[in-house]
């Protein structure tokens, strides 16, 4: 039987899936995209194997920092605006809250971290 739901990972591949991500912020930050994977993986404290286990190429983990991010800074916002019933006021809040919140001077990878906005 298929299922739609995400496949729940188990404890120790989350908290390696997390410190990766989190080591590719940093590292992408300082280095650029073109940093390599093995820098990635030496920040965060794994092996090679276990960040292409869980990130097949540079283009998934990049995604999945993005993702992160998007949902530490945007996901909020948008579920905080959801329930104003006019739905031109929302998108002002989103947009206002969002301009808010990022840093006027930012590259594509801003330090990891929550928002200091």
């Amino acid at each position: 039987m298929a299922s739609d739901s995400p496949r729940l990972l188990r404890a120790d591949t989350a908290r390696n899936a997390e410190k990766i991500i989190l080591a590719a912020r940093e590292v992408f930050t300082e280095q650029g995209p073109d940093a390599h994977l093995d820098d990635v993986a030496r920040r965060a404290g794994v092996g090679a194997a276990t960040l292409f286990r869980r990130f097949p190429d540079k283009a998934a983990l990049l995604r999945a920092v993005l993702d992160a991010r998007f949902d530490e800074r945007v996901r909020p916002v948008i579920r905080a605006a959801a329930h104003d019933p006019d739905p031109a006021s929302a998108l002002a809040r989103v947009l206002r809250l969002l301009w808010s919140r990022w840093p006027a001077t930012t590259t594509c990878w801003p330090p990891p971290g929550p928002p200091t906005c």
